[in-house]
């Protein structure tokens, strides 16, 4: 009966009748990131990462103002944040965006255990997110794509999977930042991410930004850090059946879930060194090598060094 044409009809997912009546592009824009992602069964399985323009204003170190950098890295099973990192050499619209070496760090901090800040000997308890992963999640950006990063990651047997290009649902983590400024919109020096939402420039002529009333870039740091770890590890969440982050990650730990761990540290820095051929020139007795930085001097390589011979040089990253 034509009733029961129709029933069968409703009991057609969405999806289905967005990719085979309407389109192609229809089903991609609306329905097949939410339809084909499913959340892993076990923590560090996926992981994903991205940089953020920050929605506030802060003073450098140097002593002008501007929109920093926020990298952070998101488990997608639990939705911790395992690892953040703000550049401080790095803001908004200055032509010097975060690169590998910000994502290797993030990555380095990420999957080591979390300090507390009171001893350094002693283990966070308030931010217990670490471990080893297996997918990193990331878009095609030059700094994910890049031979430094790819080689990190080989040597930790971590493997990158990149997203669709252009594409902002296929992230998960551009959730999370919107979450982060929604939380942390009381901070001196929000801008909001458009001039409509701008406090500065809502008035007919715009507000002089004064560098007092704005934070430092290692207060707005430690201000991010602060909410990570007392409001948005602690939030209750729909995808996760209203438990929060923590309570996600202590529930697969009942269940069996060992976090994967570095058991040397200074291994984890010897993979993070840059790698690059310096020419080794002599001077005097010694035989010197010169790095971004300061001049290297060693009596023990100037014995095999000649005139424009190469050694291959690693550097430890700042």
């Amino acid at each position: 009966s034509y009733s029961w044409v129709l029933r069968q009809i409703e009991r057609i997912p969405k999806q289905q009748r967005s990719r085979y009546r309407i389109g192609e592009k229809h089903y991609r824009d609306n329905f097949e990131y939410s339809s084909t992602r499913r959340r892993p069964a076990r923590p560090r399985q996926w992981v994903d990462a991205d940089h953020h323009e920050a929605d506030h204003y802060v003073v450098f170190p140097d002593g002008t103002v501007g929109r920093p950098f926020v990298t952070a890295i998101h488990d997608l099973c639990t939705s911790e944040i395992i690892g953040f990192r703000i550049p401080h050499d790095k803001r908004v619209g200055r032509g010097r965006a975060p690169g590998a070496l910000d994502i290797g760090l993030v990555v380095r901090q990420a999957i080591l255990r979390k300090r507390d800040h009171s001893c350094t000997t002693q283990d966070d308890k308030e931010w217990p997110s670490f471990g080893l992963f297996e997918h990193l999640y990331h878009d095609l950006g030059k700094d994910f794509l890049s031979s430094y990063l790819r080689a990190v990651l080989a040597d930790l047997h971590i493997k990158p999977v990149p997203c669709r290009g252009y594409h902002g649902q296929s992230k998960p983590i551009e959730r999370w930042f919107r979450t982060l400024e929604d939380g942390t919109r009381g901070l001196p020096g929000y801008c909001g991410n458009k001039p409509q939402t701008n406090p500065y420039r809502s008035g007919v002529r715009p507000e002089e930004i004064d560098p007092k009333t704005l934070m430092t870039i290692e207060e707005y740091e430690a201000a991010i850090g602060t909410w990570i770890v007392k409001d948005y590890h602690h939030r209750g969440q729909e995808p996760l059946g209203g438990l929060s982050p923590l309570e996600a990650l202590e529930a697969q730990v009942k269940s069996g879930f060992i976090a994967r761990e570095i058991r040397d540290e200074r291994a984890l820095d010897l993979l993070l060194m840059r790698r690059a051929r310096r020419a080794r020139r002599r001077e005097g007795s010694n035989a010197s090598i010169r790095l971004p930085g300061p001049m290297f001097a060693s009596t023990r390589t100037a014995t095999p060094v000649t005139r424009h011979r190469q050694a291959m040089t690693r550097c430890l990253p700042n």
